[in-house]
């Protein structure tokens, strides 16, 4: 898991700034951190520990992108392979998604972006 955004990478690697970031539900965003880091290989893997979902778009979404959540936490990502191409549609094949280059990261109601800037 990458991210274009330095507050948002900072967050992903720090428990500290998790915790001070969503004091209330930390424990999910951590969750889900952590399922999607720790799957064998693939997205499919980390859905299949069922501790994560993807949410159905309820617009059109740019292509490769997908959000997954674990309770109220949700992250957005572009899904990638394994050499960095998107994947266009990942929700249909998670299988082939190997990388995840996060766009927002949300738990609570609250935004990832900026906290830890």
């Amino acid at each position: 898991m990458t991210s274009s955004d330095a507050a948002l990478a900072a967050l992903l690697v720090s428990p500290l700034l998790l915790a001070q970031a969503w004091p209330g539900v930390c424990e999910e965003v951590k969750t889900l951190i952590h399922v999607l880091r720790m799957a064998l290989a693939t997205l499919a893997d980390a859905l299949d520990i069922g501790l994560v979902d993807v949410v159905a778009p309820r617009m059109a979404v740019p292509a490769g992108q997908i959000s997954l959540t674990c309770g109220s936490a949700m992250l957005t990502a572009v899904a990638k392979d394994e050499t960095g191409e998107v994947i266009c549609d990942p929700q249909d094949h998670p299988a082939l998604v190997r990388r995840l280059e996060i766009i927002s990261l949300t738990a609570g109601g609250r935004s990832g972006l900026g906290l830890a800037g």
